[in-house]
């Protein structure tokens, strides 16, 4: 299943560069919200920039209903797999059943895109966050659905990276900077069982699930490191770092 990333990534990564210097990311928000920033996205943007060493990043990327999907019979089969998987647990993985792939793909937005070209084969990161304050806490119906709800991110950024960048190979990665231990026993071990999941059917993207103080090893402390060396104001959240470090 694996193809050359190179010949259909730069036409995808040629418009997500005009997009990013063209027009400002687009979200919808509630009309009071709409100059709300995430902490956690800039966060992100500025480890994929600096400390992955990302060509380009972008914030809040979605895929455009212009651009061609590749590899349509092999994610139409994906998706069935996934949701045969996952139909015990969870029921509909992807929301409802029979969901078409371009419905999928409609509803899935990324954080944070980074494009790595330095090596001799471009490396995707496709990486959702989530800051909730009081620990990861997202619901269904009033009730606790957090693995479900993880579950489902991966495995769309996923599909959306295979159909629009023709690749299999990149690093999908979930990240939370706070998750309780009740909540992370049961998300923890996901991470294995996806990777053999993706392992199985042909997909090599390293599934990556990030919380607590792996969160401050690997993201932020790596992030802070390298604030100093860097002058960008519209890098949000190395600007409120240095705001802090100059008010001690």
């Amino acid at each position: 299943m694996e193809t050359n990333a190179h010949f259909f990534l730069y036409p995808v990564l040629l418009e997500s560069v005009l997009r990013s210097y063209c027009s400002p990311p687009v979200r919808t928000r509630p009309k009071h919200d709409k100059m709300k920033l995430e902490v956690g996205e800039s966060l992100f943007y500025s480890w994929c920039r600096h400390v992955q060493k990302c060509q380009v990043v972008q914030m809040n990327w979605k895929p455009s209903p212009e651009w061609t999907l590749h590899n349509a019979d092999e994610i139409e089969k994906l998706k069935r797999v996934f949701e045969k998987h996952y139909a015990k647990e969870y029921g509909n993985i992807f929301g409802k059943k029979d969901t078409k792939v371009q419905t999928i793909f409609k509803h899935t937005e990324m954080d944070v895109l980074g494009l790595s070209l330095s090596g001799s084969k471009p490396k995707v990161y496709a990486i959702d966050v989530a800051f909730h304050k009081g620990g990861l806490g997202y619901t269904s119906n009033g009730s606790p659905n957090n693995e479900m709800k993880v579950v489902q991110k991966i495995l769309r950024m996923a599909l959306c990276v295979y159909g629009y960048f023709n690749t299999t190979k990149g690093e999908i990665i979930f990240a939370s900077p706070k998750i309780n231990p009740a909540v992370w026993k049961v998300l923890e071990p996901c991470k294995s069982k996806i990777s053999e999941l993706f392992k199985n059917n042909g997909l090599d993207f390293a599934v990556t699930i990030i919380a607590n103080d792996e969160f401050k090893e690997k993201i932020m402390e790596p992030v802070k490191e390298v604030a100093n060396k860097v002058n960008d104001t519209s890098e949000l959240f190395l600007r409120a770092y240095e705001l802090l470090a100059t008010c001690k």
